[in-house]
């Protein structure tokens, strides 16, 4: 794949009821192309993930854009039904074609959990304890931790089954906050690659 170099906009993200049907929120699995596993930025309703190898219905993301990259499906021509359109384009700024969106977030990881494995047998990687006990959904205890009280997110990192980038995982929508929607083309030797 070729350099990736923004256009179109770089905007804060707007409090849209839906997000556009090709952005991905800053994390690999979470297409908003799927009815309940859109990305949402209205304040009543949460961020949404979708299944992925770490976790089930995680908010997924990487500081790194070139992961999320590999999870985005591009946005080909202007459509007047998409209000994300309508926000971002118009007379004196129109769509591009194939363009791709990400969403830069502000999280709160809180205490998380570590590990480099995948899937429901995942184990942290300093205590060696079980990630999901009890279920996929939600991570153990943290050990201590008095009152007993879960992990808050799963840090994923290089080694074991990831090879290349650290991906970040929270359980619940309400400790991420969409901060900026960029909207970028990939590009190779200066000209936009198509889809």
């Amino acid at each position: 794949m070729g350099s990736m170099s923004g256009t179109a906009a770089a905007t804060q993200a707007p409090r849209l009821a839906r997000c556009a049907p090709h952005a991905a929120v800053a994390v690999p699995g979470s297409h908003a192309s799927g009815a309940p596993q859109g990305v949402y930025l209205a304040e009543d309703v949460p961020l949404r993930g979708t299944m992925c190898r770490c976790a089930p219905q995680g908010v997924y993301l990487a500081e790194d854009v070139g992961k999320c990259d590999q999870y985005c499906t591009v946005d080909a021509r202007w459509a007047a039904s998409c209000e994300l359109h309508r926000r971002l384009y118009g007379k004196h700024n129109p769509h591009p074609g194939n363009v791709y969106y990400v969403l830069c977030c502000r999280v709160a990881l809180g205490y998380p959990a570590i590990t480099t494995q995948t899937g429901r047998t995942a184990r942290h990687r300093d205590t060696g304890e079980a990630l999901f006990p009890i279920n996929f959904r939600e991570l153990g205890p943290i050990p201590g931790a008095k009152p007993p009280t879960e992990y808050h997110s799963l840090i994923a990192v290089t080694g074991g089954s990831l090879a290349r980038f650290r991906e970040f995982v929270l359980f619940h929508g309400d400790h991420v906050s969409p901060e900026y929607l960029l909207a970028y083309q990939r590009r190779r030797d200066g000209s936009v690659l198509r889809a």
